[in-house]
């Protein structure tokens, strides 16, 4: 083979080695999905279906930027507290045969979205055992489960140095809503302050979201709909 040979094919192989790399190097991101029965997609009638996370998940596959998801360490009933004694004690766990402990992999995950709080508006509304809630018990459930909230965060934000996607609590029925809303207002204000994305979910409480009255749980429809304005946000923020 001449050496004028030899260089053309060299000349010709550069782009399409430059190609491969470019396509294997932004696929790069880790993406953790961390919180409760609404990380897992769990709906109205307690089928774990498709959640936001999974579209979320499928969007980013599509733009080649996704390396690897994680969904393991969310859980049902998942509350606050249970999260932040997971960080604390740097949870392990197995997928795949592959071992994940919850601090490292918080270090090498370049987007989270976290939704938990859920279960801890339930647990305090229930906790009461009153005919009658007033303002001062709303308002000191609120600020009781902020504190814990706020300690997530500034345990999370120790690890976690990438773009991390906070979903609101909801509310089905009055007690929750007034308690919904005054934390979701603390917690997007925190989101301001700290430059992290607060996605607002408090519409499956307004519509026809919640279709078994012996569940709090949305339905499918409402995953697809969180899962679209997630993605409609990450998508903005690339722009940015």
């Amino acid at each position: 083979m001449s050496r004028k040979v030899k260089l053309l094919i060299l000349m010709l192989s550069i782009p399409i080695i430059y190609i491969i790399y470019a396509l294997n190097s932004s696929k790069s991101i880790n993406y953790l999905s961390l919180g409760d029965d609404i990380a897992l997609g769990i709906n109205s009638f307690g089928i774990s279906n498709y959640s936001y996370s999974d579209y979320f998940r499928d969007h980013l596959e599509e733009k080649n930027t996704l390396h690897e998801y994680l969904n393991n360490y969310s859980e049902k009933n998942k509350n606050i507290t249970e999260l932040y004694n997971d960080l604390l004690t740097n949870k392990k766990i197995i997928v795949d045969k592959k071992v994940y402990n919850l601090k490292k992999t918080l270090r090498e995950s370049g987007i989270m979205t976290l939704s938990i709080g859920q279960n801890d508006i339930k647990n305090e509304v229930n906790s009461l055992e009153k005919a009658v809630i007033t303002q001062t018990d709303y308002t000191n459930i609120v600020n009781k489960i902020y504190k814990k909230y706020e300690i997530l965060l500034e345990e999370i934000n120790k690890y976690f140095k990438g773009d991390l996607y906070i979903l609101s609590t909801y509310y089905t029925n009055k007690e929750e809503k007034e308690i919904s809303t005054l934390l979701n207002a603390k917690i997007k204000n925190y989101c301001k302050n700290h430059n992290i994305n607060f996605l607002n979910i408090e519409f499956i409480g307004e519509n026809n979201y919640l279709d078994n009255r012996n569940s709090s749980l949305p339905n499918d429809n409402a995953y697809h709909i969180i899962g679209k304005k997630l993605i409609k946000m990450w998508d903005e923020n690339q722009i940015k």
